[in-house]
């Protein structure tokens, strides 16, 4: 990145010379050689042009310096903040926990028996999707000496596995919640009256958002008014993210604060989309001249403490114990 900026502030810095030294020249233009015949040509910018340009390189050049900013940023917090991070893992998940001037101390892993348990119900509700392809397909005989995959089979085949796979899920949950709570309890001690400005945060794709465990366990030591203030949620597009990653994101959480505070005076401000209240607002006023009635979700204030997932109770199951 600091490569890249130099190299643009030492053409930005060629040109420059180039062209006042061509204005102060009193030669006049003459023939180019033909060997400058490749990579000449005359360019054209028009002032209204040049001035759109230089306006959105102002935001190119404002990620890089934020960037940046953003080290000093998580150097300043964690001065000041213990900070934890639950981050997904096929191994039940691993905390971090990060104390000021101490190295980051990771928690031991959640016992063996729950890979095991994950993988027998992971592999055997795979089946459903390798044999997806073949399904019903006589002309394709290259699944199993039967030669065909009917789909009653497979049916009849799931219906048998599903009593032992919601065992293994509940067995699963029993072992990963009560290892991680022991560990959050013993952290809680561990930190004292520090624990009551430490931050807390975890990822999790859409699929695992809703009753995310590792969230969930961390909630059980936060009071309710630290929610999504000390204890944050972090949607990512992937199952894993790295430890860098993850406190990256938290950091830009954090100090995007600030901002807020400083520009609108709200300090949660920016924990929502910036453009999102005039959006609303304009959404409405854009369906009232197609005649059509808006769809939005109920205004929040900014420093809400509701939980950041579904919370609105209705009709229908909920859990694996609720499905026949």
């Amino acid at each position: 990145m600091r490569t890249h900026s130099f190299l643009q502030a030492l053409i930005y810095a060629t040109l420059t010379s180039i062209g006042l030294a061509g204005m102060s020249s009193t030669v006049e233009a003459q023939d180019l050689p033909s060997y400058m015949a490749p990579i000449s040509g005359r360019t054209v910018s028009s002032p209204a042009e040049t001035a759109t340009k230089n306006v959105l390189a102002l935001n190119t050049a404002m990620f890089e310096l934020y960037d940046n900013a953003a080290k000093i940023f998580e150097k300043n917090i964690l001065s000041k903040h213990p900070v934890i991070l639950g981050l997904f893992s096929g191994g039940g998940g691993r905390f971090i926990l990060y104390r000021p001037g101490m190295a980051p101390l990771e928690a031991p892993p959640v016992p063996l028996v729950y890979q095991l348990l994950k993988s027998v119900d992971h592999s055997t509700m795979a089946l459903a999707q390798v044999a997806g392809p073949y399904l019903d397909n006589p002309a394709d005989l290259s699944c199993l000496a039967k030669g065909t995959v009917w789909f009653a089979a497979l049916q009849a085949f799931a219906k048998k596995q599903a009593p032992h796979l919601k065992l293994d899920v509940e067995w699963a949950a029993q072992t990963q919640v009560a290892h991680w709570m022991t560990v959050l309890a013993e952290w809680k001690t561990m930190l004292g009256a520090d624990w009551e400005k430490t931050y807390a945060a975890s990822n999790t794709i859409y699929a695992t958002r809703q009753n995310n465990v590792l969230f969930s366990v961390l909630a059980q030591f936060f009071e309710p008014g630290a929610m999504n203030d000390r204890l944050i949620l972090i949607e990512t597009i992937s199952f894993t993210t790295s430890p860098d990653e993850m406190m990256e994101a938290f950091t830009r959480i954090i100090a995007d604060r600030s901002d807020g505070a400083l520009f609108f005076g709200n300090y949660y401000q920016m924990d929502y989309e910036l453009m999102g209240g005039d959006a609303r607002a304009a959404i409405i006023a854009e369906s009232a001249k197609l005649g059509i009635k808006p769809f939005l979700p109920p205004v929040v204030p900014f420093d809400s403490r509701q939980w950041p997932m579904r919370i609105t109770p209705g009709p229908g199951p909920a859990s694996l114990a609720d499905l026949p």
